[in-house]
């Protein structure tokens, strides 16, 4: 993950050849730096996955292989410095156009530079024993929103399910292992105050990940008055070596800082969507450009994996996140069906299974199925076929209900598949992307 903007001069510069600009040269290159990687990390962090990473990082943006080698390998040794991973999740290499000194002339050069990402942070304030939850959420326009003073402090926030316009606050929160709750909130223009100061104000992450350096912002603010170490606030102050030079453009909207800049001007504006970071049960990280096939690989892994739900449910608890703050109602909705499904039907022990007088037929297609009291009689859809039917028949039977139907009866086919006991999650997917389709086709209210 990278972005491309502007800096200030320096003097320091490696020329990369050609012969440089391969995944051979550079895993040669890390293999050089091994010593002084093994030293720098911590000791759950062996220094061969570091250079897995840093290699799959490259591979995602190939920019890197032909950014400045020096810069390149100072970002990584102060990522293992601070034990995290550029990843994109909890650390980013950020690439940036640098105006440097060469034969007395000006030249431009790609120089990468460490930015710590929110994920990372919050890692590291976990990892000091002191602080057991550290969070930091955006607000909108449409969002209810509270925060209660005086003797019962406390922050109220409902998120808005839909377009909740621009982001007018944002807010942290930390509590201790001791029971303590510290709180934080600033509103958009005292965000905007620091990103004035900031030495990358009109360019880099504060143009490309305006959420995450506003919810950097606050938890930095916050962190000032928590029980962390002069190291944890450093992963802190590797914004402030971000470097740009001119005034920061105008607060972005919910659609810009969610989706590409552009429009009808005529002239074409780059940017870059943070790519959906799907985790599997065994920690490896897998982007997508969209949170639907973010979502369906998630699910599916829910279900290849039923033994490590937990494990892959706590590994994607930032993406859940993401998803929330989106407003990505559909995947929201699916992942949450999956878990209750599975919270529901884990196996338990005899005395604690409920007992349910229960009939069972024979359907058309061999397969036998149990009918009980809970079963909703007018049920928009049919019953799903056992393994020996035919189901995808009933997914495109299904799908085309989807494709004619208005919001509420959008509605009722969730509802109904949320009724569906051991759904597939491979059928979850298709019926999640199906309603987004149709969704996005209705009507917008007013």
């Amino acid at each position: 993950m990278s972005v491309t903007t502007t800096s200030k001069p320096s003097t320091s510069v490696t020329t990369t050849t050609a012969d440089d600009n391969t995944p051979a040269a550079l895993k040669a290159g890390l293999e050089r730096m091994r010593p002084q990687l093994s030293v720098a990390l911590p000791a759950h962090i062996p220094v061969e996955r570091f250079e897995r990473v840093v290699l799959t990082a490259v591979n995602v943006t190939p920019e890197l292989i032909q950014a400045d080698r020096r810069s390149l390998f100072n970002a990584c040794q102060r990522a293992a410095q601070d034990g995290l991973l550029p990843d994109g999740r909890e650390a980013a290499l950020v690439i940036f156009n640098t105006k440097v000194k060469q034969d007395n002339k000006d030249v431009w050069i790609k120089k990468v530079q460490y930015m710590p990402m929110v994920y990372g942070i919050i890692k590291k304030v976990r990892q000091s024993g002191e602080v057991v939850e550290f969070r930091s959420r955006i607000v909108y326009e449409k969002d209810t929103f509270r925060f209660v003073l005086g003797d019962d402090e406390r922050i109220e926030h409902e998120s808005f399910l839909g377009d909740a316009g621009k982001p007018i606050a944002v807010y942290a929160i930390a509590k201790g292992a001791e029971g303590w709750v510290e709180r934080e909130v600033m509103t958009v223009a005292e965000v905007e105050k620091v990103r004035a100061v900031s030495k990358s104000s009109n360019n880099g992450p504060w143009v490309s990940w305006w959420t995450e350096m506003a919810r950097k912002t606050v938890m930095r603010r916050l962190s000032k008055r928590l029980p962390i170490s002069s190291e944890i606030m450093q992963a802190f102050e590797a914004d402030d070596d971000l470097r740009g030079n001119d005034a920061p453009p105008p607060r972005p909207t919910r659609n810009e800082i969610e989706h590409d800049a552009g429009g009808d001007t005529g002239e074409k504006v780059e940017t870059e969507t943070k790519p959906y970071e799907a985790i599997s049960a065994d920690g490896e990280v897998n982007l997508f450009t969209k949170a639907a096939d973010a979502c369906a690989f998630v699910l599916a892994e829910f279900d290849r994996r039923k033994d490590a739900v937990q494990a892959t449910s706590e590994h994607n608890a930032e993406l859940i996140v993401r998803f929330e703050e989106e407003k990505a109602v559909d995947q929201v909705h699916a992942i949450r069906h999956w878990l209750s499904g599975w919270e529901k039907n884990k196996p338990k022990p005899e005395a604690e299974k409920p007992k349910v007088e229960a009939e069972e037929t024979k359907r058309d297609d061999g397969a036998t199925s149990t009918v009980t009291d809970d079963d909703e009689e007018d049920s928009p859809i049919l019953p799903l076929p056992g393994p020996d039917g035919n189901r995808n028949d009933w997914l495109k039977a299904v799908i085309a209900q989807i494709d004619a139907a208005d919001a509420p009866m959008i509605d009722r086919i969730l509802a109904a598949v949320d009724k569906i006991e051991d759904m597939p999650a491979v059928l979850q997917a298709e019926i999640t992307k199906a309603v987004q389709k149709r969704r996005g086709k209705l009507p917008k209210k007013a």
